[in-house]
C-alpha cells in the first residue's frame, strides 16, 4: 500500500518503536516515528498521520497531555481538515 500519509509512532522505547514500525512496514504502511511528546503537535500539523499509536510516558509532554493537545488543535482547525485516530 502506498500512500503518503503515514502511520505516526510515538514511543521512546527504541525496541519497542523499531518492532511497531517493522511490524507496520512489512504489512504495507508507511510509518513515521517521533520519540518525544514535544514532537507530536508540530509533526501533525504538518501533515496529518492516518493514524497515531501514542505511548502514555514519553519525554516533554506524556499521552494525555498530548491527547489534549491534539484536541485542542483539531477542535481549532477548519473543516475541511480531518483528525486522526489516536490509540
Amino acid at each position: 500500500m502506498t500512500d503518503d500519509c503515514p502511520i505516526l509512532i510515538v514511543e521512546d522505547e527504541p525496541k519497542l518503536a523499531a518492532f511497531l514500525q517493522d511490524y507496520l512496514i512489512a504489512a504495507g504502511y508507511p510509518t513515521r516515528c517521533l520519540d518525544n511528546g514535544l514532537q507530536v503537535v508540530p509533526t501533525v500539523r504538518a501533515q496529518t498521520p492516518r493514524l497515531i499509536l501514542l505511548d502514555l510516558m514519553l519525554p516533554g509532554r506524556d499521552g494525555m497531555q498530548v491527547c489534549q493537545d491534539l484536541r485542542g488543535f483539531s477542535a481549532g482547525s477548519a473543516p475541511q481538515s480531518r483528525s486522526s485516530p489516536t490509540l
